[in-house]
């Protein structure tokens, strides 16, 4: 009975002893990462495919919230009075889908829930009532892209009084946004980091080495 009295007494010191050690992880604070672009045009369209791991919806309010992967393409084209429709295949799955309009951005978009894992082109159709065309997106992402661990390491530095302000020993509280952009034929990431007064510290890095291009501060 002792001895079992002394290994628990041991389990629960190592245990509590591991709580207090535990450091703040800002990469489990990541609600958004959108990790892939995918682009292909003609003389008729112009289209994107955003690959992220993010909320639904995503919500810049300091929370982190369950996160799903999804697809999302996007079809620019001048002719915007006739209704498109999309399919397109993902490791021996083939989705078809119409396409919706956002009158907004003046473009076709669909979204697609499922896991990409390392893909680097898209075979898709597009057809309308008088034409069909098939194109393959390519990733536009570098070789030699940062990784999400530098990218925090370089924000964290920049914006390190904000860091600061809005951690403790054991959590952030926060939530922090990472989008791949692709911009002129270059990629960069914008980097969002949410406090919960929905105050954002936002940051524009060249996606290849990193340096900083743009900050600013937004409050809601």
């Amino acid at each position: 009975m002792k001895k079992i009295t002394i290994f628990i007494l041991t389990i629960t010191t190592v245990f509590l002893l591991s709580a207090c050690n535990k450091k703040v992880v800002l990469n489990d604070y990541i609600s958004e990462y959108r990790s892939d672009i995918y682009f292909a045009q003609d003389a008729q369209y112009e289209i994107y495919a955003y690959y992220s791991t993010k909320e639904s919806p995503v919500i810049a309010d300091g929370i982190k919230r369950d996160l799903s992967n999804i697809l999302e393409f996007k079809l620019k084209t001048k002719n915007n009075t006739e209704n498109y429709y999309i399919t397109f295949e993902v490791e021996t799955v083939t989705y078809s889908a119409e396409m919706a309009f956002d009158s907004i951005q003046q473009s076709f978009k669909y979204a697609q829930s499922l896991t990409l894992n390392n893909v680097k082109q898209i075979p898709i159709t597009i057809k309308n009532s008088t034409n069909e065309i098939n194109l393959t997106l390519l990733s536009v992402l570098p070789e030699n892209h940062i990784t999400v661990d530098k990218i925090i390491e370089i924000v964290q530095t920049k914006e390190i009084d904000f860091f600061s302000a809005i951690t403790d020993k054991k959590f952030f509280y926060g939530e922090i946004h990472i989008r791949l952009l692709f911009n002129n034929s270059k990629c960069f990431y914008y980097v969002g980091i949410i406090d919960k007064n929905g105050t954002t510290k936002a940051l524009l890095l060249n996606a290849e080495t990193g340096e900083i291009i743009a900050t600013r501060t937004v409050k809601n």
